[in-house]
């Protein structure tokens, strides 16, 4: 059973709702992070409930021991700032005694947002799509980046070849402008000598 009991380890909960109230939903990193720590059961104190039990029953409640509350932790890891409105995954989580508990979890269980961010949390870690898509993307954009900037910096040659040899009042092409030829004409050749100290040719 996945489990964490520990008195101090009541920032797991916390710190997700802070990082919740400022973005709208956590990072691929963050979520990763928090998977690996694994869900905070720490002793909560309710009426006629043992917290062993509840973290028994049910493998997908966490507790804050500061508050004294229970909430979804697959919820809250695999949520957005909507899922606090969820009965079990809101600011106050849920710390009544009444019998009206083990009704809400098993409906909270139930629920196709439950199901699908429990879903979500057990395929975390292993090949994330949307992660992946954004890596791609990323390198694409990166590759795409360095070959405009290549670009610009070669038409710069050409740009800077064209104006020395007009100022100098020469002239541009050669009688022979093939690759055997000796003397392919001033713009060519004084290409190939820039060629020479750059590796953008």
């Amino acid at each position: 059973m996945n489990r964490v009991i520990n008195e101090g380890y009541v920032w797991g909960v916390s710190h997700i709702f802070g990082l919740l109230s400022t973005q709208r939903h956590l990072t691929h990193e963050q979520r990763l992070q928090f998977k690996k720590d694994g869900r905070p059961c720490p002793k909560v104190t309710l009426k006629n409930r043992s917290s062993d039990s509840v973290y028994e029953t049910y493998q997908w409640i966490c507790g804050d021991a500061e508050k004294n509350t229970y909430f979804c932790w697959p919820c809250l890891v695999m949520g957005d700032i909507k899922a606090m409105n969820n009965s079990f995954v809101q600011e106050k989580g849920y710390s009544s005694s009444g019998s009206n508990f083990w009704f809400l979890a098993n409906r909270h269980q139930c629920s196709r947002k439950h199901i699908d961010n429990h879903t979500a949390y057990q395929l975390l870690g292993n090949v994330d799509i949307a992660y992946a898509l954004d890596e791609a993307r990323r390198q694409e954009v990166e590759i795409h980046n360095k070959q405009a900037s290549r670009y610009s910096r070669m038409l710069k040659h050409h740009i800077d070849a064209a104006i020395f040899l007009s100022a100098q009042g020469l002239g541009f092409r050669g009688h022979d402008e093939s690759t055997v030829s000796s003397s392919r004409g001033n713009f060519i050749e004084l290409l190939d000598l820039l060629g020479n100290y750059s590796n953008d040719f």
